[in-house]
């Protein structure tokens, strides 16, 4: 009885940011251009609560359901360039760490289907790009702490935001490592192992 009500739990977030229009084709609103789009979105989810938890189990208890939560999430990054640390519907700045990027390395490595090269693409931008707007994604201290290997201590969450960079950048040597031994062109195997190693 309690793990049926924990598990009941787990898949109540993230929730579903889509419809179905007259033809049976999922569309959504987009939070950050305010237009109307083919696929699936999901929001209401902040992911340095779930990455550990919920995440790993809906490729364990879901993973058919897994896919489409993936891309859900990955098409935040497709509509605005960035995959934001807590969705709701769009970017809230909130959260240390940008954890989408242990989510889908942790999918990647189950082989969980989704689109693989946009989350790639998210976690790179995360790890070597600095934000104008962390609301809209990023990390802390970006310019500084790629250069010291840590975010300095007169930034508040200095500790969280660097044991959280670390995790992340694990993931994402992951996920180009996935990558690079997924595909037989050398050029961009040498791309993918260059880009994060």
């Amino acid at each position: 009885e309690m793990f049926v009500s924990c598990l009941y739990r787990v898949l109540l977030c993230p929730r579903e940011f889509y419809e179905f229009d007259k033809s049976g084709k999922p569309v959504y609103y987009s939070p950050y251009d305010g237009k109307i789009h083919a696929g699936y979105m999901y929001t209401d989810n902040g992911f340095w609560d779930t990455y550990r938890t919920a995440w790993s189990g809906y490729g364990l208890f879901t993973p058919s359901k897994a896919t489409e939560l993936l891309n859900g999430l990955v098409q935040h990054y497709k509509d605005q360039g960035w995959l934001p640390r807590w969705i709701a519907p769009g970017g809230t700045n909130s959260m240390v760490g940008t954890s989408s990027d242990a989510i889908f390395a942790d999918a990647m490595v189950k082989g969980i289907s989704f689109d693989y090269e946009n989350a790639y693409r998210s976690a790179l931008r995360n790890a070597a790009t600095v934000s104008d707007n962390l609301t809209n994604g990023g990390r802390k201290k970006l310019n500084i702490s790629n250069f010291i290997g840590y975010v300095p201590a007169d930034e508040n969450e200095n500790f969280s935001w660097s044991m959280e960079g670390y995790i992340n950048d694990y993931g994402i040597a992951q996920m180009a490592k996935k990558l690079a031994d997924q595909t037989n062109d050398a050029t961009k195997k040498a791309n993918y192992m260059s880009e994060y190693y």
